[in-house]
This record gives structure tokens, sequence and C-alpha cells, in this order.
């Protein structure tokens, strides 16, 4: 401000100046460009307000301004910076009823000013912004605008040639001259053809210049006849309305100069009483307005929410940060009969699958197979980022709700996909067929629910055998797999069975125990060559049962490690449950690790009772992951003269163990030497790590797990990070790539 003083002489505009800028600095609010040259009070044209900021500024700015009575033209242009602020604001408010208050509220300073207003201080800038805020109504209905101005359809479109366009035009205008406008035809047309004269110099670079131009004359023509006919004055008709204000655009247009702004005050007058007739049509005007927002509302709302379905089902996710890799992503918290309880002291608790995945050197997956969808799986796979387009395979293992509950729902979309890809991409559109295996129980269990037309929806649906392998001529492109012998009570007269997933090279990626009984020599199911998983599934199905005499602790651990009381446990609880529980964990974990000690292995503790809440089943990882290192690295002390033993390495680089929840992401075999063969991803940066880097830690929100690297575990340990994980745990999305389309 002190700067601007020394430069403007006259003592009323350095005053002023001074005076906005203490309200600048005193609001805060906005910001201001200070144009200080010719022109009485120029400046204040480029006041500008942006939709974020509040009209106070402006109400204030009224008080350092000297009485506005003695200063007409800046009141007008104070009106017209508060006009202007309540336009932005409605054009970039999402809500609707603040778009209606604060275009109605624009559009009534815009009134008042035009009716209060002397012919001698007309504001061409008042008008321009009264077209505007009808003109963004319009705009909402495109159809509807297309029908006004497209109207007249039988005049055929000049030639692009310059002389052609100019003998067009004066047709144009000679049609105009009628009544008032013969005598100034001759300055109507100099004007026209001066404009003319600059359109044609970039007609060959912007060809729609020319063309919109030639629109509006024609427009200019129609609203000129209904202007002049008496019958349309006493018609109130939302088309005349917005024709009207199309004819006050073409007046601003011509009078951008003193010299024809004056000669034509008596039309601008006249066409400002047509607007203007009555009080009451104003109101008219008012409820035209919210018929127009309320309309276009409702129509972007259903067309955002059928777009926002739309992107979970025809288009395929991406995952930039895995490249060209297989994953495993765990859409599942509890287990059994916990996620299906519809009452009780916990509500929404989680239950859900796993889905695994091959991506491409984009992080586009190529091919998908989901394992076990039971409870809440759907809801958990679209939070997580993924659509139904991933999905290229289901795997179940036997009947129960809790590992296939969501079958149905998956089949139903699938066939839902297909409509509207072929709605969206014509031609284009691919249909997409699962392919679904299944045990025989399962099978008899929804033989009937996927026959008829959900059929359409399968490529093949195969009845396993333990034993068997499938793979490319079973519809599969980039995995195989082998099914596995599983001991489980489905309620019907087949067992259940567990899986290997391989990559099309055979090599073994990811063992899914499923439901099962421990069994002598388990652990020879998961291996391949002479090698296990490097990543395993276990489902433990439990670890106290408080209800029952005899139920296995955590300080059991000790006691399964003894060769002496191993076969009591076993008779005691093994043989007669119906899944692995901790003890059975334990030996098909360690029996794994001692056959193959000189490979990564991560098992991951799953099937967790709701009762382990509370941090418990971080602890149960880690005491499995600590007595796993203990008998490994023993066995590695016996080894330790062998020649082919690599240096350098103990038994925390071989074994891990993370408990898991939905989110925990596994990547493998990524193909690169020099990279480990598994990564866990942290929940915070997004990154992989060795599984040894990362630590698990149980949130407050829904007693979820996140999976953190190290150094954002150490920042959690002062707190700084907790904020964070539950803004991410709010807003997941914020961490997820868009889909690709």
């Amino acid at each position: 401000g002190d700067e601007l003083d020394l430069r403007i002489k006259n003592y009323h505009k350095s005053q002023l100046t001074i005076q906005l800028s203490l309200a600048k600095i005193d609001s805060g609010y906005f910001t201001a460009d200070l144009m200080y040259g010719a022109g009485e009070y120029e400046w204040l044209n480029a006041f500008k307000v942006h939709s974020e900021d509040s009209i106070e500024p402006l109400e204030k700015l009224s008080e350092f301004i000297p009485p506005l009575d003695k200063h007409p033209n800046i009141k007008n242009k104070l009106d017209t910076a508060k006009a202007i602020f309540w336009l932005e604001n409605a054009m970039a408010s999402q809500e609707i009823h603040n778009r209606q208050e604060s275009c109605i509220k624009s559009f009534d300073l815009c009134i008042d000013h035009l009716k209060n207003q002397q012919s001698s201080d007309w504001s061409d800038f008042a008008i321009i912004l009264l077209d505007n805020v009808l003109f963004l109504l319009e705009k909402q209905n495109s159809e509807f605008s297309e029908q006004i101005i497209y109207k007249d359809k039988t005049r055929s479109k000049p030639k692009n040639r310059p002389k052609e366009f100019q003998k067009y035009y004066k047709k144009i205008l000679d049609d105009l001259v009628r009544r008032g406008w013969i005598q100034r035809k001759k300055e109507l047309t100099e004007k026209f053809l001066k404009c003319q004269d600059k359109l044609l110099g970039h007609y060959e670079k912007k060809p729609q210049m020319a063309k919109y131009l030639g629109y509006q004359i024609k427009l200019v023509k129609s609203i000129k006849g209904d202007i002049d006919n008496k019958n349309f004055q006493k018609k109130w008709s939302e088309q005349g309305k917005i024709k009207l204000i199309k004819q006050l655009r073409y007046y601003v247009d011509l009078c951008n100069k003193n010299d024809l702004k004056k000669k034509f005050e008596k039309e601008i007058k006249e066409t400002r009483e047509n607007i203007f007739p009555e009080e009451d049509k104003l109101d008219d005007l008012r409820d035209f307005i919210k018929r127009r927002l309320n309309c276009d509302f409702y129509h972007k709302k259903l067309r955002f929410n059928t777009e926002a379905f739309n992107d979970h089902l025809i288009y395929k996710s991406c995952r930039p940060s895995l490249q060209n890799c297989y994953g495993l992503t765990v859409l599942r918290r509890w287990q059994s009969f916990t996620p299906a309880l519809s009452s009780g002291s916990e509500v929404g608790e989680k239950g859900g699958g796993y889905f695994v995945y091959k991506t491409n050197d984009k992080g586009e997956i190529e091919e998908g197979i989901v394992v076990d969808p039971g409870f809440n799986f759907l809801e958990n796979f679209f939070d997580e980022g993924f659509s139904i387009r991933d999905i290229n395979a289901i795997l179940l293992t036997h009947s129960h709700r809790d590992h296939s509950s969501d079958l149905m729902s998956i089949i139903t979309l699938v066939h839902e996909m297909n409509k509207r890809g072929k709605r969206v991409f014509k031609k284009q559109w691919k249909n997409t067929k699962l392919v679904l295996f299944m045990t025989e129980g399962c099978y008899y269990k929804y033989e009937k629910q996927i026959g008829h037309e959900s059929i359409k929806s399968f490529r093949d649906i195969i009845k396993v055998k333990c034993g068997k392998e499938y793979g490319e001529k079973d519809f599969l492109e980039e995995f195989r797999l082998k099914v596995v012998k599983a001991l489980h009570d489905d309620l019907t007269d087949h067992d259940s069975v567990g899986y290997i997933i391989k990559n099309k090279k055979f090599k073994p990626l990811i063992g899914f125990t499923g439901d099962t009984q421990w069994y002598p020599n388990i652990e020879e199911e998961y291996k391949i060559d002479n090698r296990g998983c490097p990543v395993l599934c276990m489902n433990i199905g439990g670890v106290v049962d408080i209800f029952k005499e005899g139920g296995i602790m955590l300080s059991d651990l000790a006691t399964c490690n003894s060769k002496n009381d191993h076969r009591n446990f076993m008779e005691k609880i093994l043989i007669t449950e119906n899944h692995l529980y901790l003890p059975g964990l334990y030996w098909l974990a360690k029996d794994i690790v001692m056959q193959s000690k000189r490979e990564n292995k991560l098992f991951i503790v799953s099937e967790l009772c709701e009762e382990m809440k509370g941090g418990l089943r971080i602890d149960l990882a880690e005491k499995l992951e600590e007595t796993l290192r203990e008998d490994l690295a023993k066995k590695l002390t016996e080894e330790s003269n062998e020649p082919d033993l690599p240096e350098n390495k103990k038994a925390e680089d071989y074994v891990s163990v993370l408990p898991e929840d939905i989110g925990l992401t596994v990547i493998l075999d990524n193909d690169k030497e020099d990279e480990a063969p598994i990564k866990v991803v942290c929940k915070v940066c997004n990154s992989g790590w060795e599984p040894k880097d990362i630590k698990a830690v149980e949130t407050d929100k829904d007693s979820a797990i996140v999976y953190l690297c190290k150094e954002h575990y150490n920042q959690l340990k002062v707190e700084s990070i907790l904020p964070k994980i539950n803004e991410l745990e709010l807003d997941i999305n914020e961490l997820r790539k868009p889909l690709i389309k």
C-alpha cells in the first residue's frame, strides 16, 4: 500500500488503496489485484474472491470506503464483487442447497443493481454477470440449450471462404434491420464486419470460432423477431427468458465502446423492461432456478452412483507398486460363525477370504483367484480397491458358509458386469467367464443355484480330487493348482481339501491348509520337490476352549515340543477335533521348516477366533515365530560345517510368522535376483519389505491389524504415527491407485 501510495497522485484514490490494503491485512480472507492506472477505480474490477473464502471481507470493505451514496460507481463495483463471490461459490459447491442459495443471492444482487441504476450509470459488467447466472443454469441441461441454439436448422451454412462469410453476415444484418434499427444499420454493419475480419484471420487455426459466431447471429435474428412480437412480450416462458438473456449478451458485445453504448441505450432499456416486466416474475424465475438445479442434482447423483458401481465391475484394477509379480491379499479377519452374528455385544465383525493375483509390468491385474469367499468377502474386496473383473477363478475348500457365503454374489456380479460392459463398450467387450474349483460337497450344496442362467458365467465347474493338479487345460494361464488332503467335517459325506497355488512354471507360491485336523505326515502334502511353500496360510481354528476341560494354552508350546508328551496331546486333542489348533499348527510349521531349512518361509496364522482380540493374535504369532526360530537355530548349529550353508544367515532370516487380517499383502516371485523372494507391504509407505522387517500392530478401530515396516513401527513407539494409522483405517482409499479404465 505504501509503495502504491507514492505512485498515485489523486488523494481519494490513494486513500482508498490504503484502506483496501488494511482490509486485506485485517481479514486475510481474499486476494485483490490493486490496479492504480487510468480510469475511475478500475482496480475494483480485478476483485476476486475464491469459493472457499468468506463474504465478510466484502461487507467489511464497505466500512472503509467513503459514503457510498456519494460514490455510486464504487457501490456498483462492490455489489458486482459480491455477486461474483456468490456466483463462483455456486459453481464450486457440490451441495445442491448451497448452489441454490448462492445462485439466488447472486441473481438478487444483479436484479437490484439493474433496477436501481440510472440510464447514465449503465454497467456492462452487471449485465454480463446476470447473463452468466442464467447461463450456468442453461449449461446444466445441454439438450435444452441445443434445442434453443440450433432451433433454426433451415438456413444453409456458408462455405469456408471469407467473402461468402461476409455476404452471409450482411444478409443476416439486413434481416435484423427493421423499425428502430434502420438508422443504425451502418454502425452495426461496420461493427460486425470488423469483428468478422479478425475472426477470419484465425479461421484456419480455430474453425469452431467462426462456426459459433454463425450460430449466435442466427440466434440474434430469432430473438429480435420474438422481441418485435408484442404477443411474445406478454408471455413469460423459460425459453423466452433464456432467449432474452442471449439478446442482452448481443447488446453488451456491441456496446464495448462508449459512443455505441449511448446509441443503444434505448434498445437496452426495452430489453430490460421485457426481462423485468413485473415483480411476481422474479418469483417465477426463482422457481425455475430451483427446478433446474434439483433436476440437475438428481441426474448427476444417479450418474455418479452408476459410474462408481461400474468402477467395481467393468474395469480392471491396478496396483502400480506391485509390478510384474504374484501377490496375495488377505481379505479375512475372524473365523467361523462370528461374522454371521447379526446382534450381540459386538456387531459388524468381519470374515472374508483370500485373493491371489498376477500383475503385469504396469501393475494391472492379469489373472486373479478367489479362495474361500466367506462372510463380508465382497465388502473387503471392494474396500481394498479390487474389481469384479479381476476375478478369473474361485477355489472352495469345503461347503461351510464362512468359506462360501459370497459365492453366489460373485456369480451375480459377473453376470451384471457382462451386461454393463456390453452397454458401455459395445462390440469391444468380451464376456468374462469364471472357472470354479470345488469339492463334491460344495457342488451338491450349490448344484441348483449354479445351474440354469448362472451357468453362463462359467467356463467350467471342476469337482477337485486330492492329489490331482490343474493348469492350462483348465483355463488357468498364469497359475497351476495342486489339491491336497484335508480332514474336516463339513456336514456332508465328503472331506475338505487344501490347495497349493503355483506359477505357470510349476514353482510353488502359496499354500492353503483349509480347515483340517492334524494327521500324521501332513507336512508331506505341502512339499514340492522336497521344498515347502514359501507362504503357507494355516487355519488354526482356535486356541483356548474355555467351555471344555483340558483346553490348550499358550504355555503348552513347551509341552508340545516334548517328544514324550506328543502322543498324549495328539490323542487328547488333535485327533478328536476338527481343526489344527495350536499344537498341530506348530508341528506342521516345524516339520516344513526343518525339511527346507535354507529357504525363506512365511507362515500366516489364519482362521483366528474373535476371543483373541486385544493383541492375543499378535502374541500368538510372535511366540510361534520365536519357537520356530529357536528350533531352526539348533538345526543350523548342528549343520554349521556343511559347505553349502549360506554365510551370515540366521534363523530369523528364514522364518517369519504373521497373524492374518484384512489388507495383509504379500509379494512373491518377482523374478528379480537382487530382491527377496517374499515381501510384505507396509501399510504406511506402501513398499515391500522382508517379512522379518514387518511388525503387526492392532488398532482401536474394530481390532484391525496393520502391518508396518521397522521405520514406521519405531515412529509408532513415540505415538507420532498413531493418528496416521487411524486415518488410513478410516480412509483406506488414500493408499490406493485409481482403477485403469
